[in-house]
């Protein structure tokens, strides 16, 4: 960890609604305007979250992603439904693949979240899918 939330490697997701600026130490949401999110359940100005990751009186983790990465494995092989819906996974894990993308291709990259593709970069687009190992395909 760089030792707070926010010094380092953070990535920052700007929204028509508010910011979002995430690092493995936690998040940041920022709305755009205050009191934006008046519908929502409880209203923010700014929420703040910083994981701790030193271990429970058990022993287990603290850490979310151990969490739901055991209980998907276990779901695998029990045909249960996970903690996670898949969709919310795919969604959850996409921001860390399109950061990566931008900082792969140099460049500010607009995204359309109903088409999942960017809307100014071609070679961005490119780096969404790639070929699967035989003879793994979807």
């Amino acid at each position: 960890s760089s030792g707070g939330l926010f010094q380092f490697g953070e990535v920052e997701l700007r929204g028509t609604k508010g910011t979002l600026w995430a690092n493995e130490s936690g998040y940041r949401i920022t709305a755009a305007r205050p009191g934006q999110f008046q519908t929502w359940t409880r209203q923010i100005e700014d929420e703040v979250f910083e994981s701790r990751n030193e271990p429970l009186p058990d022993g287990s983790s603290r850490d979310s992603t151990a969490t739901l990465v055991r209980n998907f494995l276990d779901c695998v092989r029990s045909r249960q439904t996970p903690l996670c819906p898949l969709e919310e996974g795919h969604r959850s894990t996409s921001f860390a693949h399109l950061a990566n993308i931008a900082v792969k291709v140099k460049s500010r990259l607009e995204w359309d979240p109903e088409k999942e593709r960017f809307t100014n970069n071609e070679a961005a687009n490119q780096l969404l899918h790639y070929e699967y190992r035989k003879p793994w395909k979807l």
